[in-house]
């Protein structure tokens, strides 16, 4: 396919996968004692996350299935953690551009006070 045809949304879903380390599951628990089969994964997330300042920690993901759907695959899990990590980057920018806006309204507040009070105090 030409680099013209290409959906930018794809290429750009693929360049955000590309930057970043894979995370790493750690450890994978299976339950099938009742009529679920229970997988719980705990997936260190990479390095490059949470050099970021973002408050990520080793995240759990459990999925439930029927026993008679199949059982659930190590790869199946780790896109869905990934397809939830990758959601979530993208929301970031919103997140800090709406906390940089609120720092902003406060230090204006602080100005207004610190000028309003050194007008008080010349006269």
């Amino acid at each position: 396919m030409p680099e013209s045809d290409a959906d930018p949304c794809t290429s750009h879903a693929q360049e955000d996968l590309s930057t970043f380390a894979e995370p790493q599951i750690i450890s994978i628990k299976e339950n099938t004692a009742s009529d679920y089969a229970t997988t719980t994964a705990t997936v260190e997330l990479p390095e490059n996350l949470r050099e970021k300042g973002t408050e990520i920690r080793n995240q759990k993901k459990t999925v439930r299935k029927r026993k008679s759907e199949g059982s659930i695959g190590i790869e199946d899990l780790q896109r869905q953690v990934l397809r939830e990590d990758l959601v979530r980057i993208r929301e970031e920018p919103a997140l800090i551009r709406t906390q940089k806006q609120k720092v902003d309204l406060e230090i204006l507040k602080l100005k207004l006070e610190l000028a309003s009070m050194q007008r008080e105090n010349e006269m």
